[in-house]
């Protein structure tokens, strides 16, 4: 009996927190609450700078943190209050989320200043036969790459595999290898100098980046606030 009754009772209590939640004000100039943002490697590097800024401003005490999950992780996550919000590529998170498009990433070819390919007119077969640096995330990019240069009967053999974008850089600096990542974190590479970004010789679809939270949280004041805050820097990109 005690064993049937808990589920019922947990669900009571959840939805009882919630409420609580919900009803009281969230004031972002005096508010103490810590609020926690799921991202990516690349987001870390090119989006979280701007929230941390964003927030900072017109939230001076509240408190900041970042994590980086595994995809399979988020929604749980999400659903526990471990994280507040997730903004990512996320292509299997489950339909039950709430979800807010925020743009469309593109992708590019990053390499050395100087490569062979720098100022030359790349091909697909040239692109092909080129040494790449690989990164497989969960947006399932470099699949994508791999199936259309398949379809054009294409591969790379050359690759070599690298677990983050953020390291890919001082290896180009220094090889011939090439790499494809997103345009805005090739930006910021090419910025700092030694790597120029080409645009890909393949018809690569974007990612979508969207911004995800849970329904238990979809009117508590301070979750509301904090998507609004992205929303309105990233919405518009």
């Amino acid at each position: 009996r005690a064993m049937q009754l808990a589920g019922p009772v947990a669900e009571l209590l959840g939805q009882l927190r919630d409420r609580v939640l919900a009803a009281n004000r969230f004031d972002p100039a005096t508010s103490t609450r810590a609020f926690t943002v799921c991202l990516s490697d690349v987001g870390s590097y090119v989006l979280w700078p701007k929230i941390v800024q964003r927030v900072s401003r017109a939230a001076p005490s509240v408190a900041l943190r970042m994590q980086v999950l595994p995809q399979s992780d988020i929604a749980h996550a999400l659903e526990t209050a471990a994280i507040d919000v997730a903004v990512g590529a996320h292509t299997e998170l489950p339909r039950a989320l709430y979800q807010r498009r925020l743009f469309e990433r593109r992708y590019v070819v990053l390499m050395r200043t100087g490569h062979l390919l720098e100022k030359a007119r790349m091909s697909a077969a040239g692109f092909a036969r080129a040494s790449h640096v690989v990164v497989r995330l969960s947006s399932g990019i470099q699949e994508k790459v791999d199936d259309i240069l398949g379809q054009q009967g294409l591969h790379r053999s050359a690759t070599l595999e690298m677990p983050s974008y953020l390291m890919i850089p001082p290896l180009l600096e220094v090889s011939d290898y090439i790499a494809v990542l997103p345009g805005q974190l090739a930006d910021a590479f090419s910025a700092k100098g030694g790597v120029r970004a080409r645009p890909l010789p393949i018809a690569l679809p974007p990612s979508v980046i969207r911004l995800f939270w849970h329904r238990r949280f979809l009117e508590d004041p301070g979750n509301v606030w904090l998507r609004g805050q992205i929303v309105d820097l990233f919405g518009r990109v």
